[in-house]
């Protein structure tokens, strides 16, 4: 039997088998992944200016095809949804009008 099948009849990721991954499971149930790197970006922003210039770049690549950034990180769901809240509740302080922009292109 191969890695692969065996990974698949035990429904674990083959490098969970060997050692070198710390999840059975190539993304935990329950658990997500978090572009801490984008999250500090948008909260660190420091004008209208480089927000609006960050939103067109992230809303113009995010919306052909999603990569798994370098700087990701895997978290509970609790923990990525407190970090999010956290920045978007800096930003829409922060820039108002952009946000209720940015907000309307997202939820349509």
């Amino acid at each position: 039997m191969e890695l692969a099948e065996i990974a698949d009849r035990f429904e674990v990721a083959p490098a969970w088998l060997l050692g070198m991954a710390e999840h059975q499971e190539a993304l935990p149930v329950g658990h997500a992944v978090l572009d801490q790197g984008m999250l500090d970006a948008f909260a660190g922003t420091e004008s209208e200016r480089e927000f609006e210039a960050l939103l067109e770049r992230e809303l113009n690549f995010g919306t052909i095809w999603v990569q798994v950034p370098q700087q990701a990180e895997v978290v509970q769901v609790q923990e990525a949804m407190r970090r999010v809240k956290e920045v978007d509740r800096r930003v829409r302080k922060r820039y108002p009008d952009l946000w209720h922009r940015w907000a309307a292109l997202v939820l349509r």
